[in-house]
């Protein structure tokens, strides 16, 4: 998972606006490197960030958040009602849909979100042709199909559907490594973290033009200050998490893997997939395009929730024919709200069950 993008699409923020801006990155305010796996670090401090399940519960409907990241985290005090304590990639699909069905037939959510590594995993670790992703994509087919055949079978079709990717994924060819290459000296910049399709560094006192200049040697990148970035991306805007020089590659240049995501998203390769179905959306419709930022706007529609008012990013202009007609009139949650268990109160961490 590109962690930056999963949280513009739960958040309705660009990266430079929720400040994830990487899998894993150093914050010059806390002097800390964040990561997936540190990610209490205070990255949640900022009172106009909040994912979907939070307005949710703030607005009466209750969420279960099924090995997302960031799941387990308090944002302005309150988590969902149910959700993990710890992201895992060994639970199976099929088990996470279990109990996903089950909280649905049970009325104790509105809202699930299910998170699955296939295949995203396979395509970094063996490039997005290989063998191994054509499988996991096999899998992931299977998977989708009983899902929809629990939802048939156990909800009466009663239930709306979105099923997402965060990224695209291109093969790499070209593995760049600045430090061993000696481009730059890990001794002239303070402590970044680099890797993936775009990285950034900030240089010590005085050592500013010896990186600029290095990092400006490696073939097929493009270097920027921060400052001349270009604003398309939403980058470089959370200053104390970008470096202060940025370094593009082209698309086929990486740290660190066999596939990757993350450039340009222009590109073919880099785009997502977006598939709906259920009661609130319109039959055999194919849309262009919508941005990550266009799904929160989505799933607020169909929960009849009020949007994070901080949260600007994104819009309804260009997809309103993605929902039936009814829903001008009368907006429907995935369950109502009043057929719910009004005793069901209490948090629930799954990995405890």
């Amino acid at each position: 998972m590109g962690y930056n993008e999963a949280t513009s699409l739960w958040t309705r923020m660009y990266q430079e606006d929720h400040g994830i801006i990487h899998n894993r990155f150093f914050d010059t305010s806390i002097k800390k490197n964040v990561s997936l796996d540190t990610r209490d670090e205070g990255q949640w401090s900022d009172p106009k960030v909040e994912p979907i399940w939070i307005t949710a519960t703030k607005q009466n409907k209750r969420s279960a958040v099924i090995y997302w990241p960031a799941a387990q985290n308090m944002f302005h005090g309150i988590r969902p009602i149910i959700y993990n304590a710890l992201y895992s990639d060994a639970i199976p699909m099929r088990e996470k849909i279990d109990n996903a069905i089950s909280y649905f037939r049970e009325n104790l959510v509105q809202l699930a979100m299910l998170y699955h590594s296939e295949p995203d995993q396979q395509g970094h670790w063996y490039g997005p042709d290989s063998i191994e992703t054509r499988e996991a994509l096999f899998r992931l087919d299977d998977d989708i199909d009983y899902l929809l055949n629990k939802v048939k079978n156990e909800l009466n079709n009663d239930l709306n559907i979105i099923v997402l990717s965060d990224h695209g994924m291109t093969n790499i060819t070209q593995l760049i490594q600045p430090f061993r290459e000696g481009y730059i000296n890990r001794s002239a910049v303070e402590d970044n973290i680099l890797d993936g399709p775009i990285f950034s560094v900030t240089p010590r006192a005085g050592q500013f033009q010896q990186v600029f200049d290095g990092l400006r040697r490696i073939p097929g990148v493009i270097v920027y200050k921060r400052e001349d970035f270009p604003e398309q991306y939403h980058y470089s805007k959370a200053t104390s998490r970008v470096g202060e020089i940025i370094v593009v590659p082209n698309n086929e240049g990486v740290l660190f893997s066999q596939g990757n995501h993350g450039y340009d998203n222009t590109l073919p390769s880099m785009q997502a997939i977006f598939m709906a179905q259920g009661p609130d959306f319109s039959q055999d419709l194919e849309i262009y395009s919508l941005k990550n930022v266009d799904v929160y706007h989505i799933a607020c529609k169909i929960l009849n929730l009020k949007p994070n008012p901080y949260a600007t990013a994104g819009s309804l202009n260009n997809l309103t024919g993605i929902f039936r007609s009814r829903m001008n009139k009368c907006s429907q949650s995935f369950i109502n709200i009043e057929k719910t268990k009004q005793n069901v109160n209490s948090r629930i961490n799954i990995d405890q069950i």
